[in-house]
């Protein structure tokens, strides 16, 4: 399950929509928890943020940002940059100004997805030929950083634990909890991902500490999947896949995801984290 920009406070409100909206049949949710997502707080406020951010949600949001040792890039550095947007669109909310922001133009509209055709001409293209060089001297130094990271040969807070820390991981495994107690069995799952990488292997290996990873699909290591990461043609840029690396991944999923379908059949469904 996801949603372009969908920040870890999103993530539960919904799911627990939708769960309301459809009360029966959902057997599974594959979802990943984006510590490297915060847009939603600093960029310029949309109708999807003035809807998202009433006071609830506007302190829940704050407060990860303050849990935060670094933000992520290319957003603020300071917590506190990210007040004046949460405050403006908290106030819209609660103004009740709502959609009518955008046709006032106070605000940006939300992104339409029903028009998006999947498998269509909407998904990104390959990445231009001048851009690959760039892209694999990133790639290089993620094969070459990565190990020293997850060894802690880093001085601090640059160490899986401070990146993504345990007030961090413990939203994430209250949003397993929340869609396990519907009777839901959850994946958790890291796509594969260059750009702002930390956050995506501190997730993997604080995950893997507390929850043992039984059940998560982990795609972050470009030198277990190297023909994916390797093959410029798969990526549109290093945070996002192309088509073409898009069509492959999904299979490396269904494949995995197949494993655990088949665990669940012969033993009863697990937790994502026991």
């Amino acid at each position: 399950m996801g949603i372009g920009g969908l920040s870890v406070v999103e993530t539960p409100r919904v799911i627990e929509r939708l769960l309301t909206l459809r009360q029966c049949c959902i057997k599974y949710f594959v979802l990943q928890p984006a510590y490297m997502l915060t847009n939603i707080g600093w960029e310029e406020i949309t109708s999807r943020s003035i809807m998202f951010f009433d006071a609830r949600n506007a302190v829940d949001f704050l407060r990860l940002t303050f849990a935060y040792t670094t933000l992520p890039a290319p957003g603020p550095k300071s917590p506190w940059a990210y007040a004046r947007t949460i405050g403006l669109a908290t106030a819209a909310h609660h103004g009740n100004i709502g959609l009518a922001s955008a046709l006032l133009g106070w605000s940006k509209p939300m992104f339409d997805y029903s028009k998006v055709a999947f498998g269509g001409g909407h998904m990104h293209p390959e990445m231009a030929a001048e851009k690959v060089p760039s892209y694999l001297a990133n790639l290089a130094s993620v094969r070459i950083d990565r190990p020293k990271f997850l060894a802690r040969h880093f001085a601090r807070p640059f160490v899986p634990e401070q990146i993504v820390n345990d007030e961090m991981l413990d939203r994430f495994i209250h949003t397993i909890r929340m869609i396990e107690r519907q009777g839901v069995a959850v994946v958790a799952i890291q796509p594969p991902l260059v750009g702002n990488w930390p956050y995506a292997v501190a997730f993997v290996d604080s995950f893997r500490r507390r929850c043992n990873g039984e059940r998560l699909l982990d795609f972050s290591d470009p030198d277990e999947f190297a023909e994916l990461y390797q093959t410029g043609a798969n990526w549109y840029d290093g945070s996002h896949l192309s088509e073409a690396g898009a069509k492959a991944w999904s299979k490396m999923v269904a494949e995995r995801f197949g494993r655990i379908l088949d665990s669940d059949t012969a033993g009863g469904k697990a937790s994502a984290c026991p």
